[in-house]
């Protein structure tokens, strides 16, 4: 894997630190357990998705970049719900957890933040693209928010020279 920048690392520590309490998240009927998920992905470029039941949406790279209000597109909202939901029905395939180490090459680490403590996974990434694992529609709803992400990066336009954002009315901020 590429070299990781401390920007990156420090964001996604204070991810995976995210407690219910300091961040008033409570249980739910739909979410009784989980609170949050933090995905890293160990492919080409190291890549983290948080997602929270406050609504919060967060998508960082391992060069640092990111952005930390996606929630407040609608699609990315969506995402994080499955991704959230997915963890709470499927609590049973993550195991309790002390540490929440980068995954290695290829694969994916899936970190669920639950009001009983921290339960995590490391799954190989193939299965997951293939739609082999019960984490897939969580996996691709990881990847739509990356997806959302890229699109709302500055592009240059090639007829006239101005930056595109995004879809109309996206407020999502970059991470510095």
């Amino acid at each position: 894997m590429p070299e990781i920048s401390p920007i990156y690392t420090e964001l996604r520590d204070v991810l995976v630190a995210t407690t219910a309490d300091s961040e008033a998240m409570e249980p739910t009927d739909e979410l009784p357990h989980v609170y949050g998920v933090v995905v890293d992905i160990g492919f080409q470029l190291a890549l983290t998705v948080a997602v929270f039941s406050d609504g919060r949406v967060i998508a960082c790279d391992g060069n640092g970049g990111g952005f930390n209000d996606l929630g407040q597109a609608a699609e990315a909202m969506v995402f994080g719900q499955l991704i959230l939901r997915t963890a709470e029905t499927n609590l049973e395939l993550f195991s309790p957890v002390h540490e929440t180490p980068l995954p290695a090459f290829g694969r994916v680490r899936f970190t669920v933040l639950t009001h009983e403590g921290i339960r995590g996974a490391e799954l190989d990434g193939p299965p997951l693209l293939k739609g082999q694992s019960p984490l897939s529609h969580a996996f691709t709803a990881v990847m739509g928010i990356m997806e959302r992400a890229r699109q709302m990066v500055p592009q240059p336009d090639r007829n006239e020279g101005e930056a595109e954002v995004g879809a109309e009315g996206d407020t999502a901020k970059p991470v510095n």
